[in-house]
């Protein structure tokens, strides 16, 4: 019998009817068209408040503010839980570190 679940046993395919993993966004930044150091400072002003364990859900259309949310997510201990890239841009969600 082989587990259920997100890659499922051994890295095979998981049952084509299982439902996906839901997380609720406790908030959404856009910051499309900003620059990196923008980009970091409407995250942080959006996460900060947050309960640890929240999820903020950010978009962005730049290569590099995705790779220096990427950084920054990880300096401060956050948890990118998705990246996903749909129609140009990329979303990434990142769980509210409990530092």
């Amino acid at each position: 019998m082989q587990p259920k679940g997100r890659g499922g046993y051994n890295g095979c395919q998981s049952d084509p009817h299982e439902q996906p993993m839901t997380t609720t966004v406790a908030a959404t930044v856009d910051v499309r068209e900003m620059l990196c150091a923008q980009a970091i400072m409407v995250a942080w002003k959006a996460i900060r408040p947050m309960p640890a364990g929240s999820v903020l859900e950010i978009v962005c259309n730049a290569e590099d503010v995705k790779e220096d949310l990427l950084i920054w997510a990880k300096e401060l201990g956050h948890v990118v839980s998705a990246i996903e890239a749909r129609a140009g841009d990329t979303w990434l969600w990142v769980q509210k570190s409990h530092r």
